[in-house]
């Protein structure tokens, strides 16, 4: 009786032992099972952008953009993330960088030299985060930052008009000399632009020198008075010599250049003296 009563406790402790070897083994062997699983992906990304929104520097924040934009698109490409979650995070780069954009573009035409290769950079810059796309094929950027683009690149498109026009200082009649001063006192005193030296400086300059090749208009046709032994002297009277007082009144007459005209005095001297040598070969 012993005996069995020794032997049926033996095997009860055997089967507690094995039972209880078998709840370790399971608890150190098998995975948990009630663990939410991380994204690695989106925190990756959360953190980054988070990080991004901070960055004052625009050529600091020139470069993170691109290298948020090229892990986006790595994430993309092996599938580490879905397209939706993608859209997401592209939006809000493109958000930030979009304004820091925005930032450096108005800055740089609140100073008073606008290097050429910084608006060519900046128009490149614009252009190439406007036609940033969703994996819909929508628009990544919002509508306020094209609002915003446009404007820059019409800033810029009216300083290279006005620039142009700075410089076309030929006389070609009283009314286009009269357009070309009216224009450059407008774009003299556009926003923006009379931030920028170098330009106002030129549209100020433009009225003189229009006046100039005027001036030099009117003495080519004096000078032709000279040329009396060439032509008949019908021509001459009806055709050279009205010709030559016409423009010398129209000079003389004329306030749209201001104080920057200089006197014909010299130029009518040279007529009566040019007109007269004519009728003496004439035999006047």
């Amino acid at each position: 009786m012993k005996t069995s009563v020794k032997i049926l406790l033996l095997v009860l402790f055997s089967i507690g032992a094995i039972a209880g070897v078998l709840v370790f083994a399971k608890t150190r062997v098998a995975p948990p099972s009630n663990l939410k699983l991380v994204d690695q992906y989106s925190i990756n990304l959360e953190s980054s952008c988070a990080s991004f929104d901070t960055i004052k520097d625009f050529n600091d924040s020139r470069m993170e953009y691109i290298r948020l934009d090229d892990k986006l698109n790595r994430f993309l490409s092996e599938n580490a993330i879905e397209a939706k979650h993608s859209d997401e995070y592209r939006k809000k780069i493109d958000e930030t960088y979009g304004k820091s954009l925005k930032t450096y573009g108005f800055g740089l035409f609140q100073k008073s030299v606008w290097p050429e290769d910084k608006l060519n950079e900046l128009l490149t810059m614009l252009s190439s985060l406007k036609e940033d796309k969703l994996t819909t094929g929508e628009n990544a950027v919002s509508n306020e930052f094209i609002t915003s683009s446009d404007k820059i690149n019409s800033i810029i498109a009216d300083y290279r008009t006005a620039l142009r026009l700075s410089r076309n200082t030929s006389f070609n009649g009283i009314s286009d000399a009269s357009s070309k001063i009216q224009k450059a006192k407008g774009y003299k005193g556009a926003e923006y632009l009379k931030n920028n030296a170098a330009l106002v400086n030129a549209l100020d300059a433009l009225p003189g020198r229009i006046a100039q090749s005027h001036y030099g208009h009117v003495s080519g046709l004096v000078n032709a008075l000279g040329g009396y032994y060439s032509v008949s002297k019908d021509y001459y009277m009806n055709t050279l010599i009205p010709r030559a007082d016409n423009a010398i009144n129209e000079y003389k007459n004329t306030k749209i250049y201001g104080g920057n005209k200089q006197s014909v005095s010299d130029l009518e001297n040279r007529a009566v003296n040019l007109v007269t040598a004519a009728m003496n070969y004439y035999g006047e």
